[in-house]
């Protein structure tokens, strides 16, 4: 018999959901570019984490509350994750260098979405442009932690992607565009989304950070010749 948090009940997947307070009562729009979701892990082959970068413009003025990040396979370890937020900017930072206006920390043990909220949420003005970059650090080296749309013909057909809103990177300053393989390969966006107020006035600022999640779908190999090195998708 296989307990209710197991990843599978004879060969399908299963799912769970922890109920928790909505992120300013669920005020908030969602930006993304992934409207189908989460159907594959990516990871780089030589480096022991996968940085993941997803470009916004807001069309009015608000602020950023959290993301919603999906992780793929953690390969029965974890994987810990940092967000950071670079405003009035429209191509990924050199992490390290760039400072972030804001930076979230967390550990998740299981595949599935996790909404983070921010306890410092993040201002951001009318028509701006901004970044959200994940930097993904698995526990072992069998995990495909960055989740992202694959086109797969009759079951996720409609996938598309355009120049410039999602990027791969194996140490958050060599930056890769995923659409650069949407023809060859299908691949699509990094599912993550940004959760956008329309607070007229700041809202309060504290510390510290939790999520809840729910089990994904998850579904070669490839070159990044620009980067030289191995990236690799979960089969």
């Amino acid at each position: 018999m296989k307990a209710y948090d197991d990843l599978y009940v004879a060969s399908d997947y299963v799912a769970y959901f922890i109920d928790d307070d909505d992120i300013n009562y669920g005020d908030f729009r969602v930006l993304y570019h992934d409207p189908l979701g989460m159907y594959t892990g990516l990871r780089f082959s030589g480096s022991s984490k996968i940085y993941g970068a997803n470009v916004f413009q807001t069309s009015e003025r608000g602020y950023l509350e959290g993301v919603v990040i999906s992780i793929g396979d953690v390969g029965g370890g974890y994987v810990d994750c940092t967000i950071r937020v670079y405003k009035n900017r429209s191509t990924p930072p050199r992490v390290g260098v760039d400072p972030p206006s804001y930076t979230l920390s967390t550990r998740v043990s299981s595949m599935g979405y996790y909404t983070l909220p921010f306890d410092s949420p993040v201002s951001l003005s009318a028509g701006e442009s901004f970044v959200i970059v994940a930097e993904l650090r698995p526990s072992g080296p069998g995990a495909y932690p960055l989740g992202i749309e694959y086109r797969i013909p009759g079951v996720s057909s409609n996938v598309t992607i355009l120049p410039g809103e999602s990027f791969v990177s194996p140490d958050g300053a060599m930056w890769e565009d995923l659409y650069n393989y949407y023809s060859s390969y299908g691949y699509g966006n990094f599912s993550l989304k940004a959760l956008v107020s329309s607070y007229t006035m700041p809202p309060p600022s504290g510390g510290g950070g939790g999520c809840s999640s729910g089990e994904g779908s998850i579904a070669g190999l490839l070159l990044l010749l620009p980067l030289a090195l191995t990236f690799l998708r979960r089969k």
